[in-house]
């Protein structure tokens, strides 16, 4: 409503309108509504340009509502128009509607294509990795990329990581290589006062 009312009133609208209009429709799940404020943005007189912070809310928005192949080719536009780069943000929230909808090629792809970028990972990377091939009985190539990112990142995982490796373990009904992850997080002093 207030939108219409700054159309009516011809208010000029700029990116960081238009932003925070796509912000609300992101969390309200109402991305049908994206196309025309896209469109607005376009032939506003003078043209807002899409910027970071559009794409990533895009990307958020159409994650949350469960339209990955969207948000995914959202990154691949960013990576064709080459005038914005992925940061690390990005990359976890696609990880995240991967992890959702349980898409282990989509979700690994993104980790190579960080990888080639040098966009490093954090531990909420490989919480949401953690949670993905635990669900999807991958249990093997878990603790393979987890060893590779942290080797070559030089990650300390933190106790979200680790819960992460120990509920996989469970899901995949490894029980004693839970209890290994239990003794490597107490030997790394991870997380003594939650246990």
């Amino acid at each position: 409503e207030v939108y219409e009312e700054m159309k009516a009133r011809q208010v000029e609208c700029n990116t960081i309108t238009y932003n925070t209009i796509l912000n609300c429709f992101a969390q309200c799940r109402a991305m049908r509504r994206v196309p025309q404020i896209l469109k607005d943005m376009r032939t506003a007189n003078p043209p807002a340009e899409a910027d970071m912070v559009t794409y990533s809310t895009l990307v958020k928005g159409f994650c949350a509502s469960g339209d990955l192949d969207t948000a995914l080719g959202l990154l691949d536009e960013m990576r064709r128009q080459g005038t914005f780069v992925a940061d690390e943000m990005l990359y976890n929230t696609l990880l995240s509607g991967c992890a959702r909808e349980q898409r282990i090629s989509d979700a690994l792809r993104i980790i190579k294509e960080m990888r080639d970028t040098g966009t490093p990972p954090s531990n909420y990377t490989l919480s949401m990795l953690a949670k993905l091939l635990g669900r999807c009985k991958r249990l093997g190539q878990l603790f393979s990329v987890v060893d590779e990112l942290t080797a070559d990142f030089g990650i300390r995982l933190n106790i979200q990581v680790y819960t992460c490796l120990i509920q996989g373990c469970f899901q995949n009904r490894m029980p004693v290589k839970a209890l290994s992850v239990l003794d490597t997080m107490l030997a790394n002093e991870i997380g003594r006062a939650h246990v």
